[in-house]
């Protein structure tokens, strides 16, 4: 286990795709501020789970940090993972995130897009999330045949929406929207 402290460092379209276990480290004072006209851009720890793989993150703390993505392309944030592809599944276990997150489009404290399977326990999310379609402390957006399970876990903070935003937005203290199981 390690620890990292970015303070003062300005680091621009970092996020890669993982698939393993990550296992007990602190961050502080990261900040990904993403702004490129790619669709759709993910900003996170980690973008995205490669195919079927399972990735699992525990005792990950990340406190005082800052995520964006506000380009004139389409951001989706998650702080710990952007997105769950179907058919791949994440596990989060006792981590915890301090962050201020604003983005155009998905932003959810732990989790953006869900379409595999997550289990989230003893996890959290305390800051500021900000997005134009979908906000969620823990999980922005769950769609179509995913499975979600959330255990002794929590968000607290500020959640909110553009009021400018031409879709209809979803906002809510664990999951901003859910469609799956």
């Amino acid at each position: 286990a390690g620890n990292l402290n970015q303070s003062g460092n300005h680091v621009d379209n970092m996020s890669f795709t993982y698939s393993g276990t990550w296992d007990g480290h602190s961050i502080s004072g990261l900040y990904l501020d993403c702004f490129w006209s790619t669709d759709p851009a993910r900003v996170s720890f980690i973008a995205n789970i490669t195919g079927t793989n399972k990735v699992v993150i525990k005792n990950l703390n990340i406190k005082d940090s800052f995520f964006s993505g506000t380009g004139p392309g389409s951001f989706n944030i998650g702080v710990l993972v952007t997105e769950v592809p179907q058919g791949s599944s994440v596990s989060i276990e006792n981590s915890h995130v301090e962050a201020r997150a604003i983005c155009n489009t998905y932003t959810g404290g732990l989790i953006g897009l869900m379409y595999g399977s997550a289990y989230i326990e003893g996890s959290s999310f305390t800051g500021e999330l900000s997005g134009a379609i979908a906000a969620g402390g823990l999980v922005a957006t769950e769609i179509g045949s995913s499975k979600l399970t959330i255990t002794n876990s929590f968000s607290k903070g500020l959640h909110n929406l553009d009021p400018k935003s031409a879709y209809a937005p979803h906002v809510g203290g664990l999951i901003g929207y859910a469609s799956g199981t």
